[in-house]
């Protein structure tokens, strides 16, 4: 991970056998209905003034293994624009539908599913929120392209929640729950490659949908007094 990470980050450190706090999770509403977490891995960094926590989990929600999402969760520190909460799912996630309706928008939160009348976005994802009108501030038609190539360049189910102050991405894992065998002759360059890849997802989370001018152009600028900047990457600091 270490070897991998070098030269991403503007600061970094990682520990596996660490993982998230699960009481603290459990105080912020966002384990209701997963009966069990198994958490490690734990990477913690900052880029461009955006702070993110970064584990593996296996989030059970039912009676059997089968029931078991395994993957990976970063937050990320954001200072959304609206005051309710929102989460957004692929599809195929809907077998895991215990964990992906409500995570990070509660039923006694007046969560409600809802399409957002963008016929690709509505084919791929399935949104749930308290307030669809302040939901629509934040999917703008630019969020929303780059929420569907981000899931098109993964090729793997994700979540996306935005809740309080903290932006959430999370990915199912391919290799889980087995990862990569101890007893097979391993490429490490191959590993740390592919590590390498998986790392710059979360910097380009940061990238595409906290940093860059553009996504952030049609409903940010009244909020940061800001000019119009389309440069992919250009610093808003939400900090």
């Amino acid at each position: 991970m270490e070897a991998a990470s070098e030269g991403m980050f503007d600061s970094f450190s990682y520990d596996p056998d660490k993982g998230f706090n699960i009481e603290a999770l459990e105080r912020a509403d966002m384990m209701v209905g997963i009966r069990s977490c198994g958490t490690d891995d734990m990477m913690t960094g900052e880029y461009n003034d955006v702070k993110f926590y970064r584990g593996d989990v296996s989030l059970n929600y039912g009676k059997n293994k089968m029931d078991t999402l395994h993957g990976t969760w970063t937050m990320y520190s954001f200072l959304k624009p609206i005051i309710s909460d929102l989460q957004i799912t692929t599809k195929e996630m809907v077998i895991h539908s215990s964990v992906n309706r409500s995570i990070f928008t509660r039923k006694d939160e007046k969560r409600h599913l809802f399409i957002t009348g963008d016929p690709e976005f509505d084919s791929v994802f399935a949104c749930s929120g308290q307030d669809e009108r302040e939901a629509m501030t934040l999917l703008t038609p630019m969020v929303r392209k780059r929420l569907i190539r981000l899931y098109q360049d993964t090729g793997l189910p994700i979540i996306v929640g935005w809740k309080g102050n903290t932006l959430h991405f999370i990915t199912e894992n391919a290799l889980a729950p087995h990862g990569y065998s101890l007893y097979k002759n391993l490429d490490y360059d191959a590993m740390i490659a592919d590590t390498r890849k998986k790392l710059f997802l979360t910097r380009r989370v940061i990238e595409e949908l906290i940093m860059s001018r553009s996504v952030f152009s049609e409903y940010a600028l009244e909020q940061y007094s800001m000019p119009v900047d389309t440069g992919y990457g250009e610093g808003l600091r939400r900090q």
